[in-house]
């Protein structure tokens, strides 16, 4: 046992992304559409201008700008990290101490927890009921009564897909004395309205995230955060100068220049979402289905046994979706071919 490898390092629980070859891949919500013709010609003909022996733009003025204008934020409000997670990292760094307390709800998204416990940060566990709701007051009572420094959830949420009204995180937001972190890394497939992103000027304490990594550019890792100014620049103050790479910055300019052709995807998968969701719901035994505002399903099964089994089989098949145990699987909504694929084999198996 190395001596000199500190003990927060070694209690940690390792995020170990599957590196198996699948023929069919449900399990990391990724978008199934890559860019068309149209954007890879404008990629190429970029990568020849780009000035590879200069650090990138510290600011990533032009892409933030792009940003802004799609989702009707002031630029001076955001700010670009190398995808969401680095954001994650730097928001619980910069505002989080040793013995600092923070609120995550589980299940959520595992980085939250996992960057927290790299700080040395306190967490307070908030355990969502069997129907996997939280109670919003009563999360707000626990919050205050600990005296909690931030609190970080996804909405809608992973990896349940349910998002919450916009109203209910409102409010959750006026009634704690703490920092929140609201990640919205899937509310672009919510088809109801439930996103606070463009209600950041009205608190002190908020910071909403946004990401690209869902919508076809998992690849180039790019998410933003919006927020109080003075939040934000807390956070330009803390990242690396040039946190966000040349390449990226290019090519994310011209993926939000065309960002009808990323609408159009998440209509295609909202579609097959429904799809997938109504299958589900129809082959249902021995487990049931959650209604999904993201771009996946969760089911959760009476037996775990059960559970296990059938998601070794489909691997065994070439189809691979996330597993949460005991007994919850995350279905990413991958193209028609796909789903139709995973539906034939789940059904032979059920």
């Amino acid at each position: 046992m190395n001596k000199y490898v500190p003990e927060k390092i070694k209690k940690l629980n390792e995020y170990i992304p599957i590196e198996e070859e699948y023929r069919v891949i449900l399990n990391a919500n990724e978008s199934p559409f890559t860019p068309s013709e149209k954007i890879l010609t404008e990629f190429s003909n970029a990568v020849k201008d780009i000035k590879y022996n200069r650090y990138p733009d510290p600011y990533t003025k032009d892409m933030i700008v792009k940003f802004s204008r799609i989702y009707n934020v002031d630029a001076n409000n955001v700010v670009a990290g190398s995808g969401s997670d680095e954001l994650i990292s730097i928001i619980i760094n910069s505002y989080l101490t040793k013995g600092d307390k923070v609120m995550c709800v589980f299940p959520d998204f595992s980085m939250y927890a996992f960057y927290s416990e790299i700080t040395e940060a306190e967490i307070i566990k908030y355990h969502k009921p069997e129907n996997y709701k939280i109670d919003f007051i009563e999360l707000a009572q626990i919050i205050n009564e600990n005296k909690v420094k931030l609190v970080i959830l996804s909405n809608p949420c992973n990896p349940t897909g349910v998002a919450y009204e916009r109203e209910t995180i409102l409010n959750f937001v006026r009634n704690i004395n703490c920092i929140a972190v609201i990640d919205e890394a899937y509310m672009d497939f919510c088809m109801r309205d439930c996103s606070i992103l463009n209600d950041y000027k009205s608190f002190e304490n908020l910071i909403i995230l946004k990401t690209l990594s869902k919508m076809g550019y998992a690849g180039l890792r790019i998410g933003f955060a919006v927020g109080d100014r003075e939040l934000i620049s807390g956070i330009k103050k803390v990242k690396s100068p040039y946190n966000v790479n040349t390449v990226s910055q290019v090519f994310v300019s011209i993926a939000l220049e065309n960002f009808d052709e990323m609408k159009n995807n998440i209509e295609i998968i909202v579609k097959n979402r429904e799809v997938l969701y109504n299958k589900l719901c129809e082959y249902a035994n021995g487990y049931s289905v959650i209604k999904p505002d993201a771009n996946f399903v969760s089911i959760i099964f009476d037996d775990e046994i059960k559970a296990k089994n059938i998601f070794e089989t489909l691997a065994g098949k070439g189809i691979i979706i996330r597993y949460f145990k005991p007994n919850m699987f995350r279905i990413t909504c991958g193209t028609a071919d796909e789903i139709a694929e995973f539906l034939e084999e789940f059904k032979k198996i059920l």
